[in-house]
């Protein structure tokens, strides 16, 4: 029971530094994007228009992604191990946002929208630490779900306050929009740590199934195998437009 309990802390943990990381560029990118006074991303010259269709492809690389990749990382995690997959994520993630932030404090807007994109196929992970929450059978699945949700919702009210906290010169004269993905990757890599240090090998949640490895990984007829389940197809639409909604409104 307690070291479920341990196990469960170092989820909650991984989910809350997880949407840290979704929420912190939010406060970011707008100014960095629109207001040509702080001369940094975006030539001088461009139009707001633009402007504003460049800052549309780099939110929206993050969470594209994600959804591509959350199913696929759960794949890999049945057959090679979902401790294993994990770490890499998080080892991935930090590397990518400290390119995140060297492409800020290059000025390259392509190595931006990438670098996003890539953080996204990585933090799939989050999918991951729900599903070994699910496995915990010592805990309450509704406490231990209540947990994660909990830590879901601090992520994103501190993840916008570290951004712009640590995005301001006014406090300390060496902050800057690149600071707060620096500290991101410092997060990542303390968690990276923490889950090589003292989570658990979980078992499989499933059982390999005698499908091909391949054929798990097509996206089109894993799409057709949600429509078969007109719950959990209506509870993806709804969860879709929970996560627009509120990525609009950050």
């Amino acid at each position: 029971m307690q070291a479920h309990k341990k196990q469960l802390v170092l989820i909650v943990l991984i989910v809350l530094i997880g949407f840290i990381g979704v929420a912190l560029p939010y406060p970011i990118f707008a100014p960095m994007f629109l207001h040509p006074q702080y001369n940094t991303i975006i030539p001088y010259n461009w139009s707001l228009s633009m402007r504003g269709i460049i800052l549309g492809f780099v939110l929206s690389a993050y969470p594209f992604s994600q959804f591509i990749t959350s199913p696929i990382l759960g794949i890999f995690s049945d057959y090679f191990g979902i401790k294993k997959i994990l770490l890499i994520c998080l080892l991935g993630t930090t590397i990518v946002y400290l390119v995140t932030a060297l492409a800020i404090y290059l000025k390259s807007i392509i190595f931006l929208i990438i670098s996003r994109f890539i953080t996204g196929l990585l933090e799939g992970n989050i999918a991951i630490a729900r599903a070994i929450a699910a496995d915990l059978n010592q805990i309450n699945k509704y406490r231990g779900f209540g947990l994660i949700g909990l830590a879901t919702t601090f992520g994103y009210i501190l993840g916008p306050l570290f951004g712009g906290v640590l995005a301001d010169k006014n406090i300390i004269s060496w902050f800057s929009f690149y600071v707060p993905f620096c500290f991101a990757a410092s997060l990542s890599l303390l968690v990276f740590v923490v889950t090589l240090l003292y989570l658990d090998q979980p078992k499989q949640i499933t059982k390999v199934s005698e499908i091909s490895f391949i054929k798990k990984l097509n996206f089109f007829e894993r799409i057709q195998q949600l429509k078969q389940n007109k719950l959990l197809a209506q509870f993806f639409i709804c969860y879709v437009f929970f996560n627009t909604s509120s990525r609009y409104l950050l």
